[in-house]
C-alpha cells in the first residue's frame, strides 16, 4: 500500500509541478469555467446572457 501512495504522490507532483501565477489568468473571465476554457467570455457573450424573448 505504501508504494501505491508514493506512486500517486509522485504522479500528482509531476502533473501539478507548474506554479500558478496571476499572469496566467484572464482578467476578463467572470467564472472558473471561463478560465479553464481560456475564452474570457464577458457578460454579453457568456451563457448567463441568454434570455428568451
Amino acid at each position: 500500500m505504501l508504494m501505491a501512495v508514493l506512486g500517486y504522490t509522485a504522479w500528482t507532483y509531476w502533473v501539478f509541478r507548474q506554479r500558478v501565477s496571476p499572469r496566467g489568468f484572464d482578467p476578463k473571465a467572470k467564472n472558473p469555467i471561463d478560465l479553464m476554457r481560456g475564452s474570457g467570455a464577458t457578460e454579453e457573450t457568456g451563457p448567463t446572457s441568454a434570455t428568451s424573448g
